[in-house]
């Protein structure tokens, strides 16, 4: 508590002080350099991309980015380390988000929006806005139509692994690769379903429950 009051008092403070918020805070590369060593960029394709993750063993990465001409949205790839050819693993359609790599290696998961029949009419609605010079800044959305999908790296089959409305996204393997564990808003679709909107208000967007699937069981 002593540190979540001192914290906003701070905020506070410093939110008071004139202009505050309009000065940033210029970069200071001695700074940088201890605490960061030997830095190498690794996706240099792509427009923009991140959340990369590393396999168990340190050789390859997992990570999103948007490479797709006709898509403007994440997609999902990986690739070996350093410097390997990325390979996509998505099916270059919808949006994709929070990838993982399996321990065994053969394996991995990532959020896709793709089986959403509005798809094709979200992407071509973002081209256009892009076409017209229409600028935002990045933002996360808790899109429902977000499954997790497992996909075998070697022949490229999908299983969704959710099969629910409601953003289900951000999940990992756990370290025996046997659960996954992943964020869920389904609680909130399914009250709605029951007891109508009204009964419901905000609709429960945005609140997060934690699950684990394990076998096709829910906990």
């Amino acid at each position: 508590m002593f540190m979540l009051t001192w914290s906003l008092a701070l905020g506070a403070a410093l939110l008071g002080q004139p202009g505050h918020a309009e000065q940033p805070v210029p970069a200071d590369p001695a700074a940088e350099a201890r605490l960061l060593g030997n830095i190498h960029q690794v996706v240099r394709e792509a427009k923009r991309s991140g959340e990369g993750y590393f396999s168990a063993e340190g050789s390859r990465l997992i990570y999103q980015a948007e490479g797709e001409e006709n898509n403007p949205f994440y997609q999902i790839y990986v690739r070996d380390l350093p410097d390997g050819t990325p390979r996509r693993l998505s099916p270059g359609m919808g949006k994709t988000s929070c990838a993982w790599l399996h321990p065994d290696g053969k394996r991995a998961l990532f959020s896709s929006t793709h089986e959403d029949p509005a798809t094709p009419q979200e992407q071509e609605k973002e081209l256009a806005r892009r076409a017209a010079g229409q600028s935002r800044r990045y933002r996360f959305e808790y899109d429902p139509a977000f499954e997790i999908y497992v996909v075998d790296l070697e022949k490229g089959d999908l299983t969704n692994v959710t099969k629910t409305r409601g953003y289900d996204a951000e999940g990992s393997f756990s370290p025996d690769g046997k659960s996954i564990c992943f964020s869920s808003n389904r609680h909130a679709y399914a009250e709605n379903a029951r007891r109508g909107a009204a009964e419901a208000p905000g609709g429960g967007a945005g609140v997060l429950q934690r699950a684990l699937h394990d076998g096709g069981r829910w906990r």
